[in-house]
């Protein structure tokens, strides 16, 4: 439960990019649309290592807090620790989702968390089932496959030819304007 409503604040977060770099990408504003974009990857690197640092550093207290039993005690904080550790790519993930949805790009984001789930379940059998590695090896699952569907995606739209926005690395700055629609 801890680690799905810390996904969901980051899928309700990245709503927000979607909608800025769709209107500004409608208002046939290519350039604010990429320093919407360049604000988002700001506040998502922000949330990511906060996400990381309160999920790894405090994994034991969140457990107990989930009043996690005492023979899955152990097992419970490593998942947390080892998914915390992944929240970079969770983050990653949403934040280029939120792009391509807000060029109109749907397909992508459903194909690319497709793949990530073949990938997580194979993972969990390879791992879990094969190897019994119990929780640790469903968490390692999952970061790989969040890992895997980052790379997919950005790979993707680095390809992609005619892109509806301008993107410039001096784009990847807080922007008040942007941050607050975002």
């Amino acid at each position: 439960m801890l680690l799905q409503t810390a996904t969901m604040i980051v899928t309700g977060l990245s709503m927000g990019v979607t909608i800025s770099v769709g209107e500004k990408i409608g208002m046939r504003k290519p350039r604010e649309a990429g320093q919407a974009i360049g604000s988002g990857i700001c506040l998502f690197a922000v949330f990511a290592v906060v996400m990381t640092g309160t999920l790894v550093g405090g994994a034991g207290i969140l457990a107990g807090l989930l009043h996690a039993p005492e023979e899955a005690f152990g097992q419970t904080v490593a998942y947390i620790r080892i998914c915390g550790s992944g929240s970079l790519f969770i983050v990653a993930y949403n934040l280029l989702g939120a792009v391509f949805r807000g060029i109109g790009d749907s397909k992508t984001p459903f194909v690319t968390v497709s793949i990530a789930c073949v990938i997580n379940i194979v993972g969990d059998l390879v791992l879990v089932a094969g190897f019994g590695m119990g929780a640790a090896g469903a968490a390692l699952a999952t970061v790989a496959a969040q890992t895997f569907s980052v790379l997919i995606s950005f790979v993707i739209i680095r390809r992609k030819r005619a892109l509806p926005f301008e993107f410039s690395r001096k784009f990847i700055c807080f922007d008040k304007k942007s941050s607050r629609r975002s």
